[in-house]
């Protein structure tokens, strides 16, 4: 993989080559490459459907609660990608469950579900400024095995999940969602939540939970998409998103933020590259846009599906870079998935 990225650097990580498009039943809510397998994982309200990139095969279909409930997927994690792979949904009604086997046709089973919050409030979604909220929002520490729960509550509840017990509850100290977490997986000490009111709340967990909020900071206007911690000594900034059309750099050591984006549209959703310099974003404006991280440059904008009649690309509703390879999966409004890279013929 390493070999891949150096290989790549000639063709300044344009990623506009179409390779991959297919159409789901429903619109995709999340996405998740995996790793080490040709395996894309999408999740639309109810169901999650795994492919085969590559080939375009669809390889299973789960539905995530077999009850009546109508709880929606709000994320999705994988547990052990390295290994015996499981895969980890979260709904809006603040449960999760672990599935086996997840993409061996037939054979998906459930081996694990838990209320990871009872407390969880449900969003209105009637306004558009509430129509990226999830109720629901996990990240997983695959190396220690926590796992951080949020959203529409007023605490951050700390699951060990191997021992099946929650660690602490922090609490927010916010009138508001949280919309985004991410932890420092090495330091395993600080933890990062983007809220719905812009502002952006740093936690130490080695101190006391009602005294562990050591920074608040407040630059965003909008509610905020998604906040991304980068990993490793060397690196450590924070990179946040909001709806407001901003990215923002920051340095957890100060209160102001170190670089800016401008991205001229209204973001819908947000990731960034672990091992390449880049970031996307996309739009309800119908757009996708990549940029480099150091340089801040604008790469790409993706506005049209590939071919002779390529159709005007819908609304992003959620995008994901693959861990290790140069490739960016997209959910549309309109149901359809696709998967762009800038050098195709390496895949």
């Amino acid at each position: 993989y390493k070999s891949m990225l150096k290989d790549a650097v000639g063709t300044k990580y344009r990623l506009e080559d179409q390779v991959f498009i297919n159409r789901m039943t429903e619109a995709p809510q999340c996405l998740r490459f995996h790793p080490y397998q040709n395996e894309l994982i999408v999740a639309d309200k109810t169901s999650i459907n795994v492919w085969d990139w590559e080939t375009g095969i669809q390889m299973n279909t789960i539905t995530n609660h077999p009850t009546n409930s109508k709880a929606r997927i709000t994320t999705l994690d994988l547990v052990n990608p390295h290994d015996i792979s499981l895969l980890m949904a979260g709904t809006d009604d603040g449960c999760v469950r672990v599935w086996r086997d997840y993409n061996i046709e037939g054979r998906g089973s459930q081996v694990a579900a838990w209320r990871a919050l009872n407390d969880l409030a449900p969003v209105q979604r009637s306004g558009a400024s509430q129509q990226h909220v999830p109720s629901l929002v996990l990240d997983w520490e695959q190396e220690s095995g926590v796992l951080f729960a949020s959203g529409n509550a007023r605490i951050v509840r700390v699951w060990d999940t191997q021992r099946e017990q929650i660690i602490q509850d922090i609490p927010t100290g916010a009138d508001t969602c949280v919309t985004s977490l991410t932890s420092d997986a090495a330091g395993r000490s600080l933890l990062i939540a983007g809220c719905g009111d812009g502002s952006i709340r740093l936690y130490d967990r080695r101190i006391p939970p009602t005294d562990c909020l050591v920074r608040l900071l407040r630059e965003h206007t909008a509610y905020v998409v998604k906040v991304y911690l980068q990993q490793g000594a060397s690196q450590g900034k924070i990179i946040s998103a909001s709806v407001g059309g901003d990215v923002r750099y920051w340095d957890p050591r100060f209160q102001d933020s170190t670089a800016r984006i401008k991205t001229g549209v209204r973001i819908s959703c947000m990731d960034v590259h672990p091992t390449a310099p880049l970031l996307a974003v996309g739009s309800r404006d119908q757009l996708l846009k990549t940029y480099h991280i150091d340089s801040q440059e604008s790469l790409a904008a993706i506005k049209w599906h590939e071919g002779f009649m390529g159709q005007r690309i819908a609304s992003a509703n959620t995008i994901a870079f693959h861990p290790y390879k140069l490739c960016l999966a997209a959910g549309y409004s309109d149901a359809l998935v696709s998967i762009y890279t800038d050098y195709k013929k390496k895949l």
